[in-house]
């Protein structure tokens, strides 16, 4: 039987000038004896401002996974749809067994929300885990 996973995962956005908002992101993670460290940050440009009824954004951003890799991504969201490109260049001493290959993810998401739940306006406490 595998032991208990808990991870803890938060982030924010902070608008920074008209439709730019800086995302800064922290994941801890750990089962048994395991854990692991991600710190990032990310700068998010919300294409549709003054839109209500739609929702669609990009970011960019860069994570670290501490003691182990840095992990450039982009994110792409539009309405209950979601994309991201993120690549592991590793930087620790598995670079020996990794012959300094890292890992390319892509993640696809779709946000299921109830009809009543509005896409865009009221703030959504149902965050992305991506890093």
């Amino acid at each position: 039987m595998l032991q208990r996973k808990f991870n803890v995962y938060a982030s924010s956005d902070f608008v920074v000038w008209k439709n730019i908002a800086l995302m800064p992101l922290g994941f801890y993670q750990w089962q048994d004896d395991k854990y692991e460290w991600v710190m990032g940050l990310g700068v998010k440009l919300d294409l549709t401002k003054g839109m209500e009824d739609e929702k669609s954004s990009i970011t960019f951003g860069l994570s670290n996974r501490i003691g182990d890799a840095w992990i450039p991504w982009f994110h792409y969201e539009k309405n209950v749809f979601t994309a991201q490109l993120s690549y592991d260049f590793n930087s620790s001493p598995l670079q020996i067994a990794s012959s300094s290959y890292g890992g390319l993810e892509l993640s696809l998401g779709y946000l299921f929300k109830s009809k009543n739940q509005p896409i865009k306006g009221e703030p959504n406490f149902c965050p992305y885990i991506w890093y």
